[in-house]
């Protein structure tokens, strides 16, 4: 018989805890620890924020929806509160929605309040809907929509650790694959992404803030993943060190700067040391291991789509880094059955 590893009996004993506090919650004999409310200092100062028609952050949309994300922050930091007028949005992305729910985040921290109006049209009203977005409103959800496996989450409302992301695998591998299992690449990409807006995004750890949405689209064996951290991006981040003085001149722009970053990385051609040394990591998970698709980086002025090799400079910024990939069965399987998968 094999011998049961420490570690297995560890992780099977903090997975039995867990278990048990799922059933005191559901039956009501333990209740949940949630953070006070905030307490209203003041009367609430609405401004309208309308949404372009196609919320987006595909490469049609995604200057217009970047110049909506920035109106959004510029009316927080001018201490009034944001009304989302969503009503003649006909397209909606579930990037944008993360995006939007990162920038709600950082400005709820400074006393923001949030109401608005949700899509007229019927298809844009259900993605929202369905994508998660509407526990962070506290909105209604249509009796049809709350019944999804899309789910978004982040590190300051939900406590996100490995369990939570690694259960989240399991389901798209079997939306995907139609079967439950791991997926130890997909997990280091994620991984990957978190390390880095852990140690380079952000001023402090008490300050990291990072969101992820993961949407199902059943029909077409297709799931749609978003990252997304509000801090200070990837370019940012580089030029804080002295390095960036050498290689002025070597790199045009930030765009082939950030190409270079994940496909080369920079010391190939500069031949000084990457602080992001997993960023190669993620792009492998793209050209090489084959595990995902439609790999697309926002961080700053820059807009990145590996899949078509397009890079393009914005006019509009993004304070922060950005992810969207996609798995579906033209994608390399990289998926093993776990025998406990639910």
């Amino acid at each position: 018989m094999k011998k049961v590893s420490l570690k297995n009996k560890r992780y099977t004993r903090a997975r039995q805890l867990y278990e048990l506090k799922r059933r005191k919650w559901a039956n009501g004999t333990l209740k949940r620890s949630r953070s006070k409310p905030q307490k209203r200092t003041r009367k609430p100062d609405f401004v309208d924020a309308v949404a372009p028609r196609e919320f987006t952050l595909e490469p049609s949309n995604v200057k217009k929806s970047l110049a909506y994300i920035g109106k959004v922050k510029k009316i927080g930091k001018q201490k009034k509160d944001v009304n989302f007028i969503l009503e003649d949005v006909e397209k909606i992305g579930i990037g944008a929605i993360s995006m939007l729910i990162s920038v709600m985040q950082e400005l709820e921290e400074k006393n923001v309040y949030f109401k608005g109006i949700k899509p007229n049209k019927e298809e844009a009203k259900d993605v929202l809907e369905q994508s998660g977005f509407m526990k962070f409103v506290d909105g209604t959800i249509s009796e049809k929509n709350r019944l999804t496996k899309n789910v978004i989450f982040t590190t300051g409302k939900s406590n996100t650790h490995q369990k939570i992301i690694v259960d989240a695998i399991h389901k798209a591998n079997h939306t995907v694959w139609g079967e439950y299992g791991r997926s130890p690449l997909l997990y280091g990409t994620l991984v990957e992404m978190i390390k880095n807006s852990c140690k380079h995004a952000f001023m402090s750890k008490e300050k990291v803030r990072w969101h992820i949405a993961i949407n199902h689209d059943i029909v077409n064996k297709k799931v749609k993943f978003s990252f997304v951290d509000n801090g200070i991006g990837i370019v940012k981040s580089f030029e804080k060190d002295d390095a960036a003085r050498t290689i002025k001149g070597i790199i045009r722009n930030n765009a082939q700067m950030i190409k270079l970053a994940y496909t080369k990385g920079i010391e190939s051609k500069t031949g000084l040391s990457w602080r992001g040394t997993g960023l190669p990591t993620i792009y492998e998970s793209f050209d090489e291991d084959k595990i995902i698709r439609r790999l697309v980086v926002i961080t700053n002025d820059v807009y990145a789509d590996f899949e078509n090799n397009t890079q393009m400079t914005l006019r509009k910024t993004f304070s922060g880094t950005y992810y969207y990939w996609e798995i579906d069965t033209e994608c390399v399987k990289h998926s093993f059955v776990n025998d406990d998968s639910d």
